[in-house]
């Protein structure tokens, strides 16, 4: 567990969670406005990311590889101009979450998951555009099944 008081550290640039069981970030996280780097790399606990993680301006990498457990991108991670890597997306059911067109047009390495009705809207997946993205070397691409009762 992080103790909310991390997000009292203001001139945190880097923060390194990789390989830890951590299941959740506190909200103050949210508040480190100089925060550059964030690796949360296989972090197999990890459910959610805090909605307020796009006031992170200045974040530039976002590593998520290998949370298998993470459901969800908040809805505005597009904000997030200077993104140059987020390897892991995952797709949202509803309003709240992120749609593949928020994918940030800096990314390198992207593995989108969850990919569902809403997320491949073809709406969505035409501002996407990801065949104009310059910097994209590398896209994995996994598909929910969809269950109709």
């Amino acid at each position: 567990m992080l103790p909310e008081s991390i997000g009292r550290i203001e001139n945190l640039r880097v923060l390194k969670l990789a390989n830890t069981k951590i299941e959740k970030l506190p909200s103050s996280i949210t508040t480190l406005r100089n925060l550059v780097y964030l690796d949360l790399d296989r972090c197999w606990e990890l459910v959610e990311l805090p909605k307020g993680i796009i006031n992170l301006e200045k974040l530039q990498v976002l590593e998520l590889g290998d949370c298998i457990r993470l459901r969800r991108v908040p809805v505005g991670i597009g904000k997030l101009i200077r993104i140059q890597k987020l390897n892991f997306f995952v797709g949202g059911d509803s309003e709240k979450f992120a749609v593949i067109s928020e994918l940030s047009r800096n990314s390198e390495d992207v593995a989108i998951t969850g990919i569902g009705h809403r997320m491949m809207h073809p709406d969505d997946a035409r501002k996407a555009c990801l065949k104009q993205k310059a910097n994209l070397q590398r896209l994995k691409l996994h598909w929910r099944a969809c269950v109709r009762g």
